[in-house]
């Protein structure tokens, strides 16, 4: 997930995605940052996803996905209602290109109430306050997790809820419609979430540190706009498991 995507709530016309990726090369233009790649093509949303040159060691090997279901439950004393986290281990910055179509699985599954997730099982069956999903991305390794609040008695069937569309997306296409809205809300986010020079700073700052790339952080929308639903399929099937991964469960003391 790319640092400060977080879109400003202000009431304006949103333009197409093509409008709002040339806003974003317009002024990455205007400020200097434009790749030689680009320049010399005219189109970035051409350019490959390759991996870029970086300064990551392969001394720390990532840790392997799990096999199996990993469970562990606490108790909090402080809490009113229950917590419940599901983790796969996905792919890191080393291996860049993988993460994009986890990104946009995580937002297909749980951001905004028209995501699967949400819409099910807060705003149909009730059965959680608030679910969310996100593809954190890691200089060696990643976390894509979901995370919901929700009554304890909710938990058994909220977590098989959860598997069955983790299976659903390995075994269906995502719809054009899910993919475009993502696309779009990618862009949204990436234009009106790096509009201030520290936001714009705090970006270039997190892939130079990393990678010692712009490239990525400039390219990003193209390469969300570049996915296709196989891609998408693909990535599920290879790194999301409905029947191996880590659970966390919190409960408050009061739980039978």
């Amino acid at each position: 997930m790319v640092p400060a995507l977080v879109c400003n709530s202000r009431r304006r016309r949103q333009p197409s995605v093509d409008q709002l990726i040339q806003i974003v090369e317009d002024s990455f233009v205007q400020a200097g940052w434009e790749d030689t790649e680009t320049r010399n093509s005219g189109d970035t949303k051409q350019s490959k996803i390759q991996n870029p040159k970086s300064k990551i060691s392969s001394l720390l090997p990532p840790e392997t996905p799990f096999t199996e279901i990993i469970r562990r439950d606490v108790v909090d004393d402080s809490l009113q209602q229950a917590r419940l986290v599901i983790t796969w281990r996905v792919p890191g910055l080393n291996r860049l290109p993988e993460t994009y179509a986890l990104d946009v699985l995580a937002s297909i599954l749980g951001r905004g109430k028209t995501s699967r997730l949400v819409r099910e099982l807060r705003e149909e069956r009730g059965l959680v306050s608030s679910i969310s999903a996100s593809n954190m991305t890691y200089q060696h390794q990643g976390a894509f997790y979901i995370s919901a609040h929700l009554p304890q008695e909710n938990l058994a069937e909220v977590e098989r809820t959860i598997a069955q569309h983790i299976h659903s997306i390995q075994e269906d296409l995502i719809t054009h419609t899910e993919i475009e809205r993502v696309q779009t809300r990618t862009a949204n986010h990436f234009v009106f979430g790096n509009e201030t020079p520290s936001d714009r700073a705090g970006l270039y700052g997190y892939y130079h540190s990393l990678l010692g790339d712009l490239n990525p952080a400039i390219n990003y929308p193209a390469y969300i706009q570049a996915l296709d639903a196989e891609t998408m399929r693909r990535a599920a099937q290879q790194h999301l498991s409905p029947t191996a991964y880590g659970v966390v469960t919190i409960k408050p003391s009061n739980f039978d």
